[in-house]
């Protein structure tokens, strides 16, 4: 399918970052706006089935807003390809790469590199949901290269949804042997301008006054931790044995359903999306799916606005970050799906999730 500037694209305005004023929102990308599952997996099938002809042998997805798409694009590539995404999450145990995302509200990014020391592709797609100037790729590609002497010849092919990078500048990258492909190309047009006139207001804290109840499910099937590095063939099983598994605690409820929101949290998009997609393919009913972000935006309740309204909450994975939920709608049924093992933070933010949706059933799916 075909995709243009105005399907992939509304501008937005920060709430308080100094280095970037604005944020393109993508709403079929099940982020920030709620959409139908099988529309946000087609988008990110479409910049898959440009990439896979590549031929590349690894996939990495960037972390936080891209995990789902390039989870999508490497569901694409023959089952034996590893698929990876970096991540903002603290590990103890594990030994990581660090880079910069300059212009981002959380800079730094890890990658793990277990994975890196064992894999020795001629080729390796990175896959962003937007590319501005191709710096925080470069910072990656030059880290990688130098902490592992066997991808130095290696080609880099940066997929995204939307490239803005000018072609003097992809000429520079080029000759680093760093190559971009994408569903749609624009210019890059003075964005902090054109978000300079929007008046913006701070997300809304969640009313805890009242008491609100909902059901916590622990599945026996575990999301695969896809910041460690796996084959996609294992992954897209792992990820249907936890959604047949949901389906089968959920059927009941979802039989009276009309209307049913799937959210993710954080990194953790792409089941959120898979099982939204199962509901939909069995239940006669209409399904979202979107998720929590640490990206801070303003708020307006203009119509071609993007973020109408939105709240504060507790993030699932640490006690001190901040999280924020946009375009709060009307459903019959929240699932929230989490592969945080914070017992804590699962019961503050699920409570905080409870707090900003009018009244419906809630499930806190902890995979």
């Amino acid at each position: 399918m075909m995709y243009d500037k105005s399907d992939v694209m509304r501008l937005a305005r920060r709430w308080n970052n100094s280095k970037r004023s604005y944020l393109l929102v993508n709403p079929l990308q099940a982020k920030h706006i709620p959409v139908s599952p099988s529309k946000a997996f087609e988008m990110m099938c479409s910049l898959g089935n440009i990439l896979k002809d590549t031929n590349a042998s690894l996939v990495i997805g960037f972390a936080e807003t891209a995990t789902a798409v390039g989870a999508v694009c490497a569901m694409c590539f023959p089952d034996d390809i590893p698929y990876m995404h970096t991540t903002r999450e603290n590990y103890d145990s594990e030994i990581f790469l660090e880079f910069s995302e300059e212009h981002s509200h959380a800079v730094e990014q890890k990658l793990f590199s277990t994975p890196l020391s064992r894999i020795r592709p001629e080729k390796v797609v990175m896959i962003d949901d937007e590319i501005s100037t191709g710096k925080t790729i470069e910072n990656i590609v030059d880290v990688i290269r130098r902490e592992f002497p066997h991808f130095r010849d290696c080609e880099f092919i940066v997929g995204s949804v939307i490239n803005r990078v000018e072609s003097q500048r992809e000429k520079e990258l080029s000759e680093k042997n760093i190559k971009f492909m994408s569903l749609v190309r624009m210019n890059d047009d003075n964005l902090e301008e054109a978000v300079s006139g929007i008046n913006v207001e701070k997300p809304a804290l969640p009313d805890k006054s009242s008491e609100y109840s909902g059901k916590v499910i622990f599945t026996k099937s575990h999301i695969p931790d896809m910041r460690k590095c796996f084959e996609i063939g294992y992954i897209k099983e792992k990820i249907k044995k936890f959604t047949d598994e949901c389906i089968s605690y959920l059927r009941y409820d979802l039989d009276s359903c009309r209307k049913v929101l799937v959210l993710g949290t954080e990194e953790c998009m792409i089941p959120a999306i898979m099982l939204g997609m199962s509901i939909e393919k069995i239940y006669d009913a209409q399904v979202y799916t979107h998720s929590t972000t640490r990206s801070p935006i303003g708020i307006n309740n203009a119509e071609d606005y993007p973020c109408r309204n939105g709240f504060q909450i507790q993030s699932f994975y640490e006690s001190e970050r901040i999280n924020y939920l946009y375009n709060i709608d009307e459903y019959d049924m929240v699932i929230v799906v989490t592969d945080s093992r914070n017992d804590i933070q699962c019961e503050r933010a699920f409570r905080d999730i409870m707090s900003v949706f009018p009244d419906c059933k809630f499930y806190l799916v902890r995979g």
